[in-house]
């Protein structure tokens, strides 16, 4: 019978729970399914371990209201996209007038990507915070894991450079050069390319999931990619962005990856 490692994306609070910041419709129910799951892999010891991904901000955070201001002095709302012409027309320029030419080239690169424009988010994740913190019942379950197997989970802090964002679990979607943090991360790559199998959780599936997967399909091969589960209804898309989850969900199964529920798993 399989053994999986188990990769959680962003199980926090401001993710997961209705109060927080950036709470994703459906994440509790996703949440209860995925814990389902554990406690039955648990129960036949067959998770190998955790990699629990950790979305990590400041206040101050290209992708949040206090980094912009406009003509008049005001922050964005959330959700508000700014492009690279919205900066060079005055539209939205950063409140430090220093960053304003280190801020168009990262909208620029961005662009480049094809992947997103660029969003404000709310403030969310801050570092301290109880939104920051692992949702109750996914922190039970890992450090349950590790009180049983005298083994620490994989704890994968992302997204403290303010220049960036860091939808992904393995780089930046822009690296910053004197920043290794925002780079591929070869060590997790390699631990997941070398898993007997890993399931692959978290929120949200528009971004961090999504982008995750996308950045495992340019980085592993084939053979590794067909050891990769998607567990498609423990992982729910930012309102509006269904159709980037949709996308990646086709990627995956034509790039090798399963995708399935958490009751095709077998225990």
């Amino acid at each position: 019978m399989a053994v999986y490692d188990v990769l959680v994306v962003d199980a926090q609070n401001d993710f997961c729970h209705p109060a927080g910041a950036l709470f994703v419709p459906g994440a509790q129910e996703d949440t209860a399914r995925l814990c389902a799951l554990l406690d039955r892999l648990e129960s036949t010891g067959n998770i190998g371990n955790y990699h629990v991904t950790m979305d990590t901000h400041f206040v101050l955070d290209i992708s949040h209201p206090g980094f912009w201001r406009d003509e008049k002095g005001n922050m964005p709302d959330p959700f508000t996209r700014i492009l690279p012409e919205n900066l060079i027309s005055g539209r939205w320029l950063p409140k430090d007038p220093s960053a304003r030419g280190r801020a168009l080239q990262y909208l620029e690169k961005l662009k480049e990507t094809g992947r997103y424009d660029h969003t404000i988010w709310p403030e969310h994740c801050l570092l301290g915070s109880w939104g920051h913190c692992l949702v109750e019942d996914i922190f039970k379950r890992v450090t349950g894991f590790e009180r049983r197997e005298g083994r620490r989970v994989n704890y994968v802090v992302k997204g403290m450079n303010m220049w960036t964002e860091h939808y992904s679990v393995l780089k930046a979607e822009v690296e910053d050069p004197e920043d290794p943090g925002t780079s591929l991360n070869s060590g997790l790559l390699e631990s997941l390319g070398s898993a007997g199998s890993v399931l692959i959780t978290g929120q949200a599936l528009s971004h961090c999931v999504a982008n995750t997967v996308t950045d495992l399909i340019g980085n592993l091969e084939a053979e590794a990619l067909e050891r990769m589960v998607i567990l498609r209804d423990t992982t729910s898309c930012v309102p509006g962005f269904e159709e980037l989850g949709e996308a990646v969900l086709e990627k995956a199964s034509k790039a090798g990856m399963k995708v399935c529920s958490t009751g095709e798993i077998p225990c």
